[in-house]
């Protein structure tokens, strides 16, 4: 059995590299173009999901403590189910660029939507540093304090 799973192990290396490359040499075409930097603003990734075309279904699914938009988008309907999120902790946001990436992958024309059932919350806990009251020397304050249930 050992031998059998290691066979399939070495063969199948030389498809995982060839798979590697395609997906490098086009990221290009799958790339969020609008969004260069670490640092963005919630508006900045709201008006991404707005813009997925007809296959996405994008549905605002609770708010923030500050008021901001929870979205949920969802793809396909296939027995495959996938759940993505990012920026459970607000201000890290590499994840949700990744995740804009994703989805403009599935949105082409060569994604088969009836493969998996796809939902992504691109950022789960709207805030940002960038969008935070500062104190007199400009130093960001503290994250929005969670609400109490009492």
């Amino acid at each position: 059995m050992r031998t059998i799973v290691f066979s399939l192990i070495v063969l199948s290396t030389p498809c995982w590299g060839q798979l590697n490359t395609q997906l490098y040499d086009a990221y290009g075409q799958y790339q969020e173009k609008s969004i260069t930097t670490r640092r963005f603003k919630h508006n900045d990734v709201m008006a991404v999901l707005d813009k997925l075309g007809p296959g996405f279904n994008v549905k605002k699914v609770g708010t923030s403590v500050e008021g901001r938009a929870i979205k949920l988008v969802s793809y396909g309907h296939g027995p495959i189910q996938v759940l993505m999120w990012s920026q459970m902790h607000g201000d890290e946001t590499t994840a949700t660029r990744a995740i804009l990436d994703v989805l403009h992958w599935l949105e082409a024309d060569d994604q088969d939507e009836r493969s998996a059932a796809v939902r992504v919350a691109a950022i789960a806990r709207p805030w940002s540093q960038l969008e935070r009251p500062t104190d007199a020397t400009g130093t960001p304050g503290p994250p929005p304090a969670e609400p109490s249930d009492a």
